[in-house]
């Protein structure tokens, strides 16, 4: 089965100020951004990816004045569209638009979908505080809905208003990580997903006598394991079975299934291996230090006997294709260790836990 990755970011190196006017990346992560050759291959070939799917990471070109907002749009294809003809066989990429200007984003995903041969477009978020549900995107989703062209919804920064308010005044590391991968990337999609609900239910009404549809929400075991440095990340994963639970009733008027494929954090892929490089010295006053110490060494673990990713793209491609599939499929590398813990009473694991990563108290 052929292993095709997605959300694969890319980032041109001549055009990085105008994606990044200031800083967002260390140095050795931007230096792999803007990698598209050789080296980039060889991870690939080292993970058994087949194929990338490239798209060029946040904001893309939603964030920059509306008047440079076309141009940086298409010289940012241009590039993907340069990686995709080096190595056909091992990439294909999404569109950036400049969604700024509706008219002008049209154009672009037209370009980027009937010539270039991008295989569908990428829309970061927010566009300057303004979501895909407000008037003015009608016309851009009706299109690209024409062009039989999927949309990669992803996050983006939040508004410096918003992370004023909400993420200011902690430890700069935990209020970066509150504002994206940790807590804020997966509420801004939420949110993003939510208003796009909310505005589109007076339209649903002729889906009640088509064909039927499917929706899969791809979560995680995290939502209800609760390990240790992953409160807000749980947090985001059980948002996710919420929203599917409702969503599957309400949906039901209109023939659309909604099923939540629950697949484990620990995938394997070398990612893992990533733990070494995670700097845990600002830790070595805290009595968190043991614990993140063990934690690492297990996490180190997981590109070995974590799950195949085959096993997760089996399990989606029941949910669409089976006359009835389940509502809720999970999988995990470790079952048994998932069911003890789902029905001992929450203190017992809580103890098992914390003796594991000497976290009990002192007696």
């Amino acid at each position: 089965m052929p292993l095709i990755a997605l959300e694969e970011h890319v980032l041109p190196a001549d055009l990085v100020d105008q994606v990044w006017p200031t800083p967002m990346a260390p140095e050795a992560l931007t230096a792999k951004l803007v990698d598209v050759n050789e080296q980039r291959l060889r991870v690939m070939d080292d993970a058994g990816i087949d194929m990338q799917v490239l798209s060029v990471t946040a904001p893309g070109s939603q964030q920059v004045p509306a008047e440079h907002a076309t141009g940086l749009s298409r010289a940012l294809n241009d590039r993907c569209a340069e990686a995709v003809a080096a190595h056909p066989d091992r990439f294909n990429a999404l569109a950036t638009l400049p969604t700024q200007d509706p008219g002008a984003a049209i154009v672009e995903a037209k370009r980027a979908i009937t010539e270039l041969g991008f295989c569908g477009v990428v829309i970061n978020g927010h566009t300057q505080g303004r979501f895909l549900d407000a008037p003015e995107f009608d016309e851009l989703l009706t299109a690209i809905e024409e062009l039989d062209a999927p949309i990669y919804l992803h996050p983006t920064y939040p508004p410096r208003q918003v992370a004023d308010v909400y993420f200011s005044g902690l430890p700069e590391q935990a209020g970066r990580a509150l504002a994206t991968a940790a807590w804020g990337w997966h509420a801004e999609t939420g949110l993003h997903v939510l208003r796009l609900a909310a505005a589109e239910m007076a339209k649903l009404e002729p889906l009640a006598t088509g064909e039927r549809g499917v929706v899969i929400s791809t979560a995680s075991v995290a939502a209800y394991d609760g390990q240790i440095g992953q409160s807000a990340y749980s947090a985001s994963k059980h948002a996710i079975e919420g929203l599917s639970e409702g969503l599957r009733r309400e949906m039901m008027l209109f023939g659309i299934d909604v099923i939540i494929v629950v697949a484990p954090g620990a995938v394997k892929t070398p990612i893992w291996a990533k733990a070494d490089e995670v700097d845990i010295s600002t830790y070595q006053n805290s009595p968190f230090l043991p614990a993140l110490e063990r934690i690492r060494k297990f996490i180190l673990k997981l590109g070995e006997n974590g799950l195949p990713p085959e096993n997760i793209a089996e399990r989606i491609f029941h949910a669409l294709t089976a006359a009835s599939p389940k509502v809720r499929y999970q999988i995990t590398p470790d079952p048994m260790r998932h069911l003890i813990t789902a029905v001992l009473p929450k203190r017992t694991v809580d103890k098992i836990i914390a003796k594991r990563l000497g976290l009990m108290r002192p007696t």
